[in-house]
């Protein structure tokens, strides 16, 4: 099974110019929770609810004038909608052993 089979789509993704509020009204209408940095053609980052919650509320910034670029999560892992679901899973549980290791 290939990832475009069980994915959201259209997948919604964000300019990292774009303001926290914009980012914040994307996630609400688009109800997801996370959202792909892009630059051109390139994948820059994610940005997710709770990057907002961490980086720009409890830190007091101005959702209004704070850019995403100032508080996304940089070096996004990723695949293609073409790979195999398995690879996608292997890449997300990879990333959670990596996430755990630096935890500890």
């Amino acid at each position: 099974m290939k990832v475009k089979e069980v994915m959201a789509s259209p997948v919604e993704m964000i300019d990292p110019d774009d303001t926290i509020t914009q980012a914040a009204q994307k996630m609400k209408s688009s109800d997801v929770g996370v959202l792909p940095v892009v630059r051109g053609d390139e994948v820059v980052g994610t940005i997710t609810d709770r990057d907002i919650v961490l980086r720009v509320v409890a830190e007091k910034l101005d959702p209004q004038a704070a850019r995403v670029e100032q508080v996304m999560s940089r070096e996004p892992v990723y695949c293609s909608e073409d790979d195999d679901v398995q690879v996608a899973a292997k890449m997300m549980e990879r990333v959670c052993e990596l996430v755990h290791a630096g935890a500890s």
